[in-house]
């Protein structure tokens, strides 16, 4: 085992080959608020394979959720949070709580990262990166997430049943990567 601070490991399971010591699988742990990322090295016999596994706990200190709901559709979960009370976060979250997409992926923050619509009717998140813009609405009667890409617009409709939180939690407060309109 090998550890750099609080937040790095490394486990390594060796076995004798020719007299040597030989890497069989190798696991890095990261830590990073809220992630944990875990990418596991093993050699099947012929090659190295490279399994990743990124998985977010949104109960650790200085993380409060915005709002969050299932898409019906495919079961996964939309999440808007913070950390620290200074940036807004999103991710996409499979079962076992494993990350499919989460954005910004830089902390370092150059511009504003969201922009938030506080229209009363028409409240909505959105955010862009390279071939995608992520609008995410909280209206009286819609819920979900609308992404465009190459002009065209696909709708993930949310569940009302398992909505916590709302838009309106971004209402009184200013956060460092979010221009605020209306």
């Amino acid at each position: 085992m090998t550890k750099s601070g609080c937040c790095w490991h490394e486990l390594s399971e060796f076995i004798v080959k020719n007299n040597k010591p030989f890497a069989t699988k190798i696991t890095f742990v990261d830590n990073y608020l809220p992630f944990e990322i875990i990418t596991e090295q093993t050699w099947n016999g012929k090659t190295i394979v490279k399994k990743t596994t990124k998985t977010i706990d949104l109960d650790q200190e200085g993380i409060k959720l915005i709002l969050s709901f299932i898409i019906p559709k495919n079961s996964k979960k939309v999440v808007l949070y913070n950390i620290n009370d200074r940036t807004l976060n999103y991710a996409l979250v499979r079962k076992y709580n494993t990350v499919e997409f989460d954005y910004p992926v830089e902390s370092a923050y150059q511009h504003p990262d969201f922009e938030f619509d506080r229209t009363p009717d028409d409240r909505s998140v959105i955010f862009s990166n390279k071939n995608a813009t992520y609008k995410i609405y909280d209206k009286p009667t819609k819920l979900g997430i609308e992404i465009t890409v190459d002009g065209k617009i696909h709708h993930m409709s949310g569940s009302y049943e398992t909505k916590t939180g709302g838009l309106d939690r971004l209402l009184n407060v200013q956060f460092d990567n979010v221009v605020y309109q209306h």
